[in-house]
């Protein structure tokens, strides 16, 4: 197992990811290949979820406005 962090090329651009970063990883044990499982997991982690509240509070009409359904496989990236 290899783990790769960083590669700072210097071209085009010498200043290229200079300076402080700052790297999260994680090891999920699964079975067989890459699944849906994997995917989604890998997902949630790289992108947490983010609640943002409206005016007041939370609004439920507002919550119900999106429903996903059909195969696992599907993703909601972004609400705006």
């Amino acid at each position: 197992m290899r783990l790769s962090i960083i590669k700072a090329p210097k071209a085009p651009d010498p200043n290229a990811d200079i300076g402080r970063h700052k790297f999260r990883y994680a090891i999920l044990p699964h079975r067989g290949g890459v699944t849906e499982e994997v995917i989604r997991t890998a997902r949630d982690f790289n992108s947490p979820m983010q609640v943002s509240y409206i005016g007041e509070g939370y609004d439920d009409q507002l919550a119900s406005l999106v429903r996903l359904s059909g195969a696992p496989g599907i993703i909601l990236d972004t609400v705006k």
